[in-house]
């Protein structure tokens, strides 16, 4: 039986959340990959302390959390990341700026992708089920 994997995603927006869970439950085939569970965190302190209690398999980060006081770059959560959680847990950069996306691979994010082409690149065919997807990855 397979292991349950963890799946924390950081972002501000509801419906950016929701698209980012909905790749991530069609490309992660759950006959293969086993069962995970997806937690959201809508600002880096909300991010931090769910980082603090439970450990991720897989952290998406936004580019930029737009709040006044518990917001900014997501890259930021990258050392609290590498102090709290396995080494194998996977950081992905989500960003709509590619100078976020830059940072986040200086400071140890494993992969960037930019947003708009992930919103793009959902299609779903007449069952309302993802069509296969090719999101290239950012190079950075």
């Amino acid at each position: 039986m397979s292991q349950v994997k963890s799946l924390l995603i950081v972002d501000d927006s509801r419906d950016d959340q929701r698209l980012v869970a909905l790749l991530f439950k069609r490309s992660l085939n759950t006959s293969c990959f086993g069962s995970f569970i997806i937690t959201f965190a809508a600002t880096l302190t909300e991010a931090r302390e769910q980082l603090s209690k439970t450990k991720f398999d897989i952290i998406t980060l936004d580019g930029m959390i737009p709040e006044l006081i518990h917001g900014g770059p997501g890259h930021l959560l990258i050392p609290d990341i590498q102090k709290t959680q396995s080494p194998e847990s996977v950081i992905i950069m989500i960003c709509g700026v590619r100078a976020d996306a830059e940072q986040g691979k200086i400071r140890g994010a494993h992969h960037a992708f930019d947003k708009s082409i992930l919103a793009q690149s959902v299609k779903f065919n007449d069952r309302f089920e993802l069509e296969p997807l090719r999101i290239p990855a950012l190079n950075v």
